[in-house]
């Protein structure tokens, strides 16, 4: 038969469903954007796990990408013992947003974007340094990280920080 002329109507109706995933993307990562780190791939998460195999391919490269830094932090951590500059709880850390109070009243700011937070710079006292050194962040922890394995990270990283700072490197 007749094709049904081409109206404004019915490109309106083709267009929706594609409309419709193109704001579902835009909104997320919109959020995304105002958020950071573990936050951050947590929005980043829960769109690649949409119903749609759309919006989950366009997503999973943007995941790829946004996980990238914020595991080569833990890496580093995990590694060396070394916590990413913008972790620190004391200073005026520019773009800071969200505020900490931490052991023995330390107060300060951060960005929110690394697992573990480092309080202040180590002290002469090493325990002192073990015990209140470090803190865990769990406004930064993404959901692909439950906490028994955030633990985990933050105890071997913090003994490798201590062993890379008050042992012999020979050891």
């Amino acid at each position: 038969g007749d094709a049904a002329p081409l109206s404004l109507r019915r490109v309106l109706v083709w267009l929706h469903e594609p409309r419709q995933r193109l704001e579902f993307m835009a909104s997320g990562l919109d959020h995304a954007t105002r958020v950071r780190g573990g936050e951050a791939l947590n929005v980043l998460h829960a769109m690649s796990k949409h119903g749609d195999p759309f919006v989950r391919d366009a997503v999973k490269p943007l995941l790829d990408a946004a996980s990238a830094p914020y595991f080569g932090q833990i890496e580093q951590w995990v590694r060396q013992g070394i916590v990413p500059q913008n972790s620190t709880a004391y200073g005026n850390v520019l773009g800071n947003r969200a505020s900490f109070s931490g052991a023995k009243g330390i107060h300060g700011q951060h960005l929110g974007e690394f697992l573990v937070l480092k309080l202040r710079t180590p002290r002469d006292h090493p325990h002192e340094d073990w015990t209140e050194g470090f803190t865990m962040d769990h406004t930064a922890q993404t959901k692909v990280i439950d906490n028994s394995l955030a633990k985990d990270v933050f105890i071997v990283g913090n003994t490798v920080h201590f062993l890379r700072i008050y042992c012999d490197e020979s050891v």
